[in-house]
């Protein structure tokens, strides 16, 4: 007879108002989508920022109020104004002296402080072309936005910037769809049928196997190339040739061919496009130095001031108030109590977004005190999302998340926040020093090198470990990859 056994398990499991925020730890320009999204959505919702404005264009000489301050004598938790852009009924007058992103940019025009050089991004206009061939795909609606998130985490080189399984995750997040890893490589394999051929890789073999298996007419050189591609791509980044011609038992010719076709390959997909289209890049802080203190501020120009509608909630108020009620009547009371919930969690979530932003921008302003005062990159210091997790008291997810995408306007230009974050290498002295400097160190190197013959990862070792700097050749290799460099194989072929 079998037997009943009663097992407690703990699970964590986030609160509505966790996975509220999820949603809204989104870059700048993302978050007004979701808040114009959410105000379609809920009547009782409301915005409030025409009448701010309205109340604040009497006045003609807006000026930002005091931010964050860092300097030698005082701690960057000293004073905040955090600027959350929301407001209740009592403080209106609070907002007289907020200014929106756009009248900074005027007033930082007129007074000739900001380079708006820094603003423009360059970029290829290959998103419009994968959703142009996106549309003439046979797809469902949750399929079409999963391909459309794919699309939009391609990077400048045309890779997929992003892990399926994290794209994913964030589906639930982002956009409220429930998907999985299989599901979202499933949908990457048909964008990266897309043009131009080899895009949405996640690596350079990939990008090399996309790029061949798609040329037609195929014959012996092409099958051969393939092949050594896909399974012996190890041995060709090494220059193994013998192993490629003992493991596919071919000829010394039939390896030329290949190699020929190989050659002839991109390792950039993306950088077919020489159309250059401008786009504003919109930063999420900004860091000034003023005369050694580090100012910072929260954008929050796609923050608008948003409240319960008073008129639903007098309205609820009066329908409580009535001694019978009938079945509309009831309805209507829970309609609203309901939608009265949904807006004060949202409002709620907004408020947590800028704690959570300023606290983290606060943190890495700290740590990487030296790289905003010189905007040298060799400045930049060791430091973990999970650090900035214990110190600010949220997860590592979290965290995570306020870093993905967005950006901090500095004296020397826009900086993505990611940059900021290095694991530890030690020096020849025994000190550490940030990866990003030692990233900087080796692309020095390789820029130098002589390409008819290009330093393979051990010369690349000796290089750095002549600098001062004693890494294992593993993490120079990962490091060359992560900035998007070929091996010494494929950098003298490319050359050629």
């Amino acid at each position: 007879m079998s037997q009943i056994k009663q097992v407690t398990k703990t699970s964590q499991k986030q609160s509505p108002q966790q996975i509220m925020l999820n949603r809204l730890l989104v870059p700048i320009v993302e978050l007004e989508k979701a808040v114009q999204e959410e105000l379609a959505n809920n009547a009782l919702l409301e915005d409030e920022t025409t009448e701010v404005d309205e109340s604040a264009s009497m006045n003609d000489n807006i000026e930002p109020t005091e931010q964050d301050a860092i300097d030698d004598g005082r701690g960057i938790d000293d004073d905040i104004d955090q600027r959350d852009g929301l407001i209740e009924e009592s403080d209106l007058d609070a907002f007289d002296d907020d200014y929106s992103y756009r009248e900074r940019q005027e007033h930082d025009r007129n007074s000739g402080d900001t380079n708006y050089d820094n603003f423009i991004a360059s970029h290829r206009s290959l998103n419009d072309e994968l959703i142009e061939q996106l549309v003439q795909e046979d797809l469902d609606e949750q399929e079409m936005v999963i391909a459309q998130e794919i699309i939009g985490s391609i990077d400048d080189r045309g890779y997929l910037g992003r892990n399926p399984a994290v794209i994913a995750n964030d589906m639930e997040f982002k956009r409220r769809i429930i998907t999985t890893e299989e599901e979202v490589i499933r949908i990457l394999k048909i964008v990266q049928t897309f043009e131009p051929s080899g895009i949405a890789a996640r690596d350079e073999q990939e990008c090399l196997s996309i790029q061949l298996h798609n040329i037609t007419p195929r014959d012996a050189a092409v099958e051969t190339a393939t092949t050594i591609i896909d399974r012996c791509f190890n041995e060709l980044t090494k220059k193994r040739y013998k192993d490629i011609l003992k493991t596919l038992n071919i000829n010394d010719d039939d390896l030329d061919a290949a190699l020929n076709i190989i050659k002839r390959l991109s390792l950039a997909p993306a950088s077919s496009y020489s159309e250059i289209v401008h786009d504003v890049i919109v930063p999420d802080f900004y860091v000034t130095n003023k005369d050694g203190r580090l100012v910072v501020s929260l954008n929050n120009e796609h923050t608008p001031k948003l409240h319960v509608n008073r008129y639903y909630t007098q309205t609820l108020k009066d329908l409580e108030k009535q001694k019978t009620k009938n079945k509309a009547t009831l309805e209507a009371i829970n309609f609203i109590k309901d939608k009265s919930e949904d807006a004060t969690l949202f409002i709620d979530a907004l408020k947590l977004r800028t704690t959570a932003l300023t606290a983290t921008m606060k943190c890495i302003v700290k740590h990487q005190k030296q790289y905003f005062l010189s905007g040298d990159p060799v400045d930049i210091k060791p430091l973990l999302q999970k650090d900035v997790a214990e110190e600010t008291g949220y997860d590592n997810s979290t965290i995570s998340r306020i870093v993905n995408a967005k950006y901090v306007q500095t004296d020397f230009g826009l900086v993505r926040l990611d940059k900021f974050f290095s694991n530890a290498v030690e020096s020849e002295d025994g000190s550490a020093v940030a990866s990003a400097e030692v990233k900087a160190k080796l692309q020095e190197i390789v820029d130098g090198e002589d390409k008819s013959q290009p330093f393979t990862d051990e010369k690349l070792t000796e290089q750095l470990k002549q600098m001062g700097y004693t890494i294992a050749r593993r993490t120079v290799m990962k490091y060359r990859e992560a900035l998007g460099i070929p091996s010494s194989t494929m950098r003298k072929e490319l050359k050629k």
